[in-house]
């Protein structure tokens, strides 16, 4: 688990640089809140949570399903289960783990108050405008390279090929949560 949440940390963190970077920010002007942000739910929300899945969705699809990984049904339903079940309210929970980091760490870094009901106040706000983009973000990007993952790969080496994957996803989510 420490190498994954190393990998993901460093992977995250330059995901949002070039996201800044996209957006025309000056690099002696990077939010390095944002970044730090970004790298603490990477490391603490996303890579446990997916870790555990991915072993979820192998059990469920191999030996309760009995469906073999190097088959295409196999692979369609792990897909499905991925991009249908959780993909849907991991994407909500990113944007509660990234509000709460982004207030805490600006708490920590910049002495901003924590005000919960103006912090909830804007993640509910941010859901209803960006969570439907973010989730056909992801269904766009993710789906061709999860089904070749569960269909080529063994269980130890899907997480991390999507670690390469949530490279390019992580610059197209720190587009969106910080629109």
């Amino acid at each position: 688990m420490a190498t994954k949440a190393a990998t993901a940390a460093v992977l995250s963190g330059l995901s949002d640089v070039i996201a800044q970077l996209i957006e025309g920010t000056a690099i002696p002007s990077l939010a390095p809140g944002r970044c730090v942000a970004l790298i603490l739910v990477n490391i603490f929300y996303i890579t446990p949570l997916l870790s555990a899945m991915y072993d979820a969705n192998e059990w469920l699809a191999a030996d309760v399903l009995q469906l073999p990984a190097d088959t295409w049904r196999g692979s369609v339903v792990r897909l499905s289960v991925d991009q249908l079940l959780y993909a849907p309210p991991v994407i909500y929970g990113f944007f509660w783990a990234y509000g709460m980091a982004e207030a805490i760490v600006a708490w920590v870094l910049g002495g901003t108050p924590l005000i919960w009901s103006a912090i909830r106040a804007k993640l509910w706000s941010q859901i209803a405008l960006e969570y439907r983009g973010m989730l056909v973000s992801n269904w766009k990007l993710w789906v061709a390279p999860q089904l070749l993952s569960f269909r080529l790969l063994p269980p130890a080496l899907r997480l991390p090929f999507g670690s390469l994957v949530a490279f390019g996803w992580g610059v197209i989510q720190s587009l969106i949560i910080n629109r």
